[in-house]
């Protein structure tokens, strides 16, 4: 067996929605920066938290985005779009199936989500750097979960999520859970979170991202699996949106986590990571953090990862 190498890039909530309300340079450097930070890794992963609209004239939303600006989420970079997520199902199954499709049109993948339950619940999988990548998300919105005959997401079921996870381990080298859920505003998981996201780690998950609190929380490893527990907003109308500025645990700041996988000729694999800070400024386009800013953030990551060891 050769050795083989992969970066792996991971962001929280990304939402480009209401374009048209906004000057021409929320998206070019919104889009500028994603370029770049991508550029820097081999696979790229984001929470898709808007939905495509169908209809040039639709009434302005701040989680749709029109569908004349659609094609500008190729220039992001991402390759991989979380669409299981409690906003997704805002504007019915037609927007919800709409962006899957237009997406995938533009050359990205999905998952998360599909017209029935079985599609919506599917591992993605995909080949890059000699590696099989298996990629699975879910989402604690039941409103708008998948149903037999139904279109939606794939709905948080401890069980089904450990049986497509012991199917993805099969067929993969690598498997990446992505969940969505929990308490927002806050910079610590809740205690079934981290059980579970333990429980997943130890039925063989290496990476597991959550997102959904809208804030940074911890990273830890468990067993050689990497956990991070929140990556925060990486591209949000944080500012001028009553709902957010009221909310609490610095809703501003992000991060791009770049996850290193290797492994070496006898097949075991290793996993480390780092992360740039970000800052969504107040003109709502997100920017790196500058030096001062960048090592608060970090200094807060550290707290936020060693409660993590705290039993209480």
């Amino acid at each position: 067996m050769n050795a083989k190498t992969i970066k792996i890039g991971f962001v929280g909530d990304l939402c480009l929605a209401m374009a048209n309300t906004y000057p021409a340079e929320f998206l070019d450097q919104n889009l500028a920066l994603c370029t770049k930070l991508n550029d820097g890794v081999d696979l790229s992963v984001a929470n898709h938290e808007f939905c495509i609209s169908t209809s040039q004239q639709s009434e302005e939303n701040d989680m749709l985005l029109r569908p004349q600006y659609a094609a500008k989420i190729a220039e992001t970079g991402f390759d991989v779009f979380c669409l299981a997520n409690n906003h997704i199902g805002d504007f019915g199954s037609k927007t919800l199936l709409n962006t899957k499709n237009t997406l995938e049109g533009l050359g990205c993948m999905t998952v998360g989500v599909g017209e029935n339950k079985e599609e919506a619940t599917k591992p993605l999988y995909i080949e890059k750097n000699g590696f099989k990548i298996s990629i699975i998300n879910y989402c604690d919105a039941t409103q708008y979960a998948a149903g037999k005959s139904k279109a939606g997401l794939a709905h948080l079921e401890k069980k089904l999520l450990l049986s497509k996870l012991a199917e993805a381990k099969q067929n993969s080298d690598i498997s990446v859970v992505l969940i969505h859920s929990d308490l927002e505003f806050t910079n610590y998981p809740a205690p079934w979170r981290v059980a579970l996201s333990r429980e997943i780690a130890e039925q063989g998950a290496d990476i597991i991202i959550h997102h959904h609190p809208h804030t940074l929380q911890g990273i830890e490893y468990h067993q050689g699996s990497l956990i991070a527990y929140s990556l925060g907003n990486f591209i949000f109308q944080v500012h001028g949106m009553e709902y957010m500025e009221e909310g609490e645990g610095f809703v501003e700041e992000s991060l791009y986590l770049n996850v290193n996988v290797s492994q070496d000729e006898a097949g075991t694999v290793k996993i480390s990571h780092d992360i740039t800070p970000v800052i969504i400024q107040k003109n709502n386009i997100t920017a790196i953090a500058d030096p001062a800013r960048e090592q608060n953030i970090r200094e807060k990551m550290m707290k936020y990862s060693s409660s993590l060891d705290n039993g209480q």
